[in-house]
């Protein structure tokens, strides 16, 4: 059984069956991982101290209303053409508005006002996809993301939506024969007239994939089809690329079956296993490349490695949640430092508070700097991570709110 964590799913994958899976909403499970509790869980409001770019409060600049326009984003903003862009999960696997939407958030001249427009709401019906899991990338007018199950098989699509709403188009339904990539799970890469992604399963083994589809759409290419130890198992969080390659993660697989940072070149071919991990483990979130090295997360550490592949340098352990835990987004380099969220952990006038954090990482390693935590009776639980516009930081949380299914905030 691979266990894919998308807030929160356990999923048995076989190859060329459909993915079943679901989420938490009222009443459902804890996460396997991290132990987060269902939606509806509220508590009393700590008073905290925080830091930020510019602005030292924190504000949600919009709830979701559920059913409304969505619930749970769990993905990383991006922001162009004077707008933000996102998904939000959804809550269970069938109905209007529960498959998740894409969003758009318009901010007025002084960021003091955004105006949200629901660009799609997935059904997971009639060929359809459910939960997206990553985000959206731009693309020319065009925004495109992934859905982790839907499409005509169950086993996710890619699809496109215009900036300026319109007509969703599913790009490719994954699960089309027994080697086909299912479960797209992370952010796509757009490089030249291609998207690229990785699944959790599917491909020759099972094990998960590297594959790409033409923006234009079409029959997906598995690029690559992982095998377990000690090559890697159940890829995710998306590609970046570096000259003629793509580089990810999986969160197992390996010497020592704790996850392993890959590459593998733009038209397919065997991976390069550039680290195993041993001393630290799960890594979630994608990379970030910075000159010669990448930067990551797993759940308890920031860590480096260098394009030519080495041991993974660990510049940053998380101690005891206090300074953050479950660390499952990306890093954003700003300056001279690295900056991301951890789902749990946290600490407010020096008491824990466990409903996540943001903080920053210098990039030569040392100490965190938490520039806030967050408590229950407002959102919380981070799980994407946080953009820099005009010197302030914006990102979601999957859960809280007046309605509990999180919301958008600035930092």
């Amino acid at each position: 059984m691979l266990i894919a964590r998308t807030l929160y799913v356990v999923v048995t994958l076989t190859a060329g069956a459909a993915l079943v899976a679901g989420c938490s909403g009222g009443g459902g499970s804890s996460s396997p991982i991290t132990g987060i509790p269902p939606f509806g869980t509220q508590a009393s409001t700590l008073t905290r101290t925080t830091e930020s770019l510019k602005n030292p409060s924190f504000q949600v600049i919009y709830n979701f209303q559920g059913y409304k326009d969505g619930a749970s984003p769990q993905s990383t903003l991006i922001y162009t053409n004077g707008k933000f862009y996102g998904t939000t999960y959804g809550l269970k696997p069938n109905g209007q508005g529960t498959c998740g939407t894409v969003f758009s958030l318009t901010p007025n001249a002084n960021f003091t006002a955004f105006t949200e427009t629901v660009l799609h709401s997935f059904t997971g019906k009639n060929g359809d996809g459910c939960h997206p899991k990553g985000g959206v990338i731009a693309a020319g007018s065009n925004i495109y993301g992934a859905t982790f199950v839907g499409g005509t098989s169950g086993a996710g699509t890619v699809f496109s939506i215009p900036m300026t709403g319109g007509p969703e188009q599913v790009l490719y339904s994954f699960g089309t024969g027994s080697t086909d990539a299912i479960g797209p799970n992370g952010p796509l890469l757009n490089v030249g007239s291609n998207l690229y992604g990785v699944t959790v399963g599917g491909g020759a083994a099972n094990d998960g994939a590297v594959y790409s589809v033409s923006l234009t759409g079409g029959s997906d290419t598995v690029l690559y089809s992982f095998q377990g130890q000690p090559d890697g198992l159940s890829p995710i969080g998306g590609l970046i690329n570096v000259g003629s390659n793509v580089y990810g993660v999986t969160s197992q697989g390996g010497t020592m079956d704790l996850g392993t940072v890959f590459s593998v070149p733009l038209a397919g071919g065997q991976d390069t296993v550039l680290s195993s991990f041993t001393t630290i483990a799960l890594p979630f979130a994608g990379l970030t490349n910075v000159g010669s090295n990448l930067y990551g997360t797993t759940l308890r550490a920031v860590y480096s490695v260098p394009l030519t592949g080495g041991p993974a340098v660990i510049l940053h352990q998380f101690t005891e949640g206090l300074d953050g835990d479950a660390a499952e987004s990306p890093l954003t380099l700003i300056g001279n430092d690295l900056y991301g969220t951890t789902v749990a952990g946290g600490a407010v006038n020096g008491r824990p508070s466990g409903f996540g954090t943001v903080y920053k990482v210098p990039i030569a390693g040392g100490s965190d700097k938490l520039l806030y935590s967050f408590v229950r009776g407002e959102p919380y639980y981070p799980i994407g991570g946080v953009i820099d516009v005009n010197g302030s930081l914006y990102g979601t949380l999957s859960r809280g709110g007046p309605n509990y299914t999180g919301a958008v905030f600035k930092l």
